[in-house]
């Protein structure tokens, strides 16, 4: 089964504070539409990309916003993160 596309007239699933993480994570990817993350944001990045299955759980049971983008990049890369943004390819 194939990705479905999301309806660009239609408006987002994600509130802003998720927006504003896969923003982020742009940022920290240095690609381009992104925003800088904040210095803790970025360590939790930095974590998530040192963590196994079980400490990734445990952070996005902490910060669920932000795993929801975390999660997404793990799964379906940039594209998700885009996706999630509302920032075209």
């Amino acid at each position: 089964m194939g990705r479905m596309e999301p309806d660009p007239t239609q408006p987002s699933p994600y509130n802003e504070t998720v927006r504003a993480y896969a923003r982020d994570l742009l940022g920290y990817l240095n690609k381009p539409g992104g925003t800088v993350p904040g210095g803790f944001t970025t360590k939790l990045f930095e974590l998530w990309a040192k963590a196994d299955f079980v400490n990734k759980a445990i952070i996005a049971q902490g910060w669920p916003f932000l795993g929801v983008v975390l999660v997404a990049n793990d799964q379906g890369g940039e594209a998700a993160v885009r996706d999630i943004a509302g920032i075209p390819a």
